[in-house]
C-alpha cells in the first residue's frame, strides 16, 4: 500500500533511512550500535517525512491532506506534552 499523507506510517528503527538512522545518532550522541525506541522522537520522523512529502506535492488536494494531517499531528503532540507537564 501506497503511504498518502505519512500519518499512519509505521515508523520504527528499522524502518529509518540511512540518513535519518545517522541524523539521530549524531543528534543524541549514540554509538553506531545503539537504537532510539522513543515515540516522541519518532514523531518527530514522522513530521519531518511529512513536510518533506508537502513539498514534493504538486497536487493541490494531496498537499492539502498532508497539511491536515500535520495539523492533526501536531495537536496529538501538544496533547501528549500537556499530560507531561501536569505529572
Amino acid at each position: 500500500a501506497r503511504v498518502t499523507t505519512g500519518e499512519y506510517e509505521t515508523i520504527t528503527w528499522e524502518t529509518l533511512t540511512a540518513q535519518e538512522q545517522n541524523k539521530l545518532r549524531q543528534h543524541y550522541g549514540l554509538q553506531p550500535h545503539q537504537r532510539i525506541n522513543n515515540p516522541y522522537v519518532m514523531e518527530d520522523v514522522r513530521i519531518a517525512r511529512m513536510l518533506q512529502r508537502s513539498r514534493e506535492e504538486t497536487e493541490d488536494i494531496r498537499w492539502i491532506q498532508i497539511e491536515e494531517a500535520l495539523a492533526r499531528i501536531q495537536g496529538k503532540r501538544c496533547k501528549q506534552i500537556c499530560s507531561m507537564l501536569q505529572r
